[in-house]
């Protein structure tokens, strides 16, 4: 599988959206990424030079799991913790008139909940993707660890033969101690940091009960391309869930749905949630003022 850069699939997750995640959904069954055999595939940089370069394939067997980026976004986005609690909060609160007609209200208030679900959705996502692809590099940095100590260590084991034939020890040969030695530190921290990596990336994803780490299994292509600022801002405008929620409280702002739009506005502007509780707790006389801060 292609991709573009890390920064490209980012900004896509970030405008795309999570496809199905406006409305509330059942949580969806948990889905094991079957089990394969580490294998990185070395980074494409052939539309960036003439004289492309590959990195061989070393890495050990061991109990992986591949994931996508594309499985890994829809992952986040249905197992966003906020997202959820946000739809179940929007369904359980639906009243109804005495003769059956939806409250104008609730409707309101489910249309809002429904662009909040989709922004902390999103949100996950994009923080799981972040995560993907921290974890790509360092197993492709974990590859290039082994070469280059595979390496290092043929060198220092020709020393000691040297060595022990009679040739004196050199400074080159204490150099390259020490890089042996700074080569095997350097593995242990990036192994750290790559289980640190697999037990964030899973539990945004919900495959924390997997026993064996994940592999992203995209490759990644290095290429040029331009970004046009204009046309970021513009897309960033028409669908960011945020502003749509903002959009739909303007276009649902009624007598009926006043009160419910005052609570969803003072959710959303930190300031005035802090006046409202002021209000309530040092000085009860200056609700009447909240109406027109708001």
């Amino acid at each position: 599988m292609r991709t573009r850069s890390p920064l490209v699939l980012l900004l896509a997750a970030a405008t795309v959206g999570c496809h199905g995640m406006d409305a509330p959904r059942p949580t969806p069954a948990p889905v094991e990424p079957p089990p394969v055999v580490r294998k990185r595939a070395p980074i494409d940089v052939s539309r960036l030079t003439t004289d492309p370069t590959s990195l061989a394939q070393t890495a050990p067997p061991g109990p992986y799991h591949r994931l996508t980026a594309e499985e890994c976004h829809r992952l986040a986005c249905a197992n966003s913790s906020a997202g959820r609690l946000i739809d179940a909060a929007a369904t359980g609160q639906r009243r109804r008139l005495l003769d059956g007609i939806p409250h104008a209200a609730d409707d309101l208030r489910e249309a809002a909940a429904a662009q909040a679900s989709r922004e902390a959705r999103l949100r996950n996502a994009a923080a799981a993707l972040d995560l993907y692809y921290q974890l790509l590099e360092a197993e492709l940095l974990s590859d290039v660890l082994v070469e280059s100590q595979a390496e290092v260590d043929e060198l220092v084991r020709a020393g000691e033969v040297t060595i022990e034939l009679g040739v004196p020890e050199t400074g080159q040969f204490l150099t390259l101690r020490r890089q042996q030695v700074q080569l095997r530190a350097d593995r242990a921290k990036l192994r750290a940091g790559i289980r640190r990596l697999n037990t964030e990336l899973k539990a945004l994803t919900g495959l924390d009960y997997l026993p064996g780490p994940l592999l992203p299994t995209d490759q990644i292509v290095v290429t040029p391309e331009p970004l046009d600022p204009e046309q970021a801002v513009r897309v960033g405008l028409a669908a960011r869930p945020d502003l749509q929620l903002i959009r739909t409280l303007t276009a649902g702002l009624n007598a009926r749905t006043v009160d419910a739009v005052r609570q969803a506005v003072v959710g959303l502007v930190p300031p005035l949630a802090a006046i409202n509780t002021a209000t309530r707790v040092l000085a009860p006389g200056l609700r009447a003022l909240i109406p027109y801060l708001t």
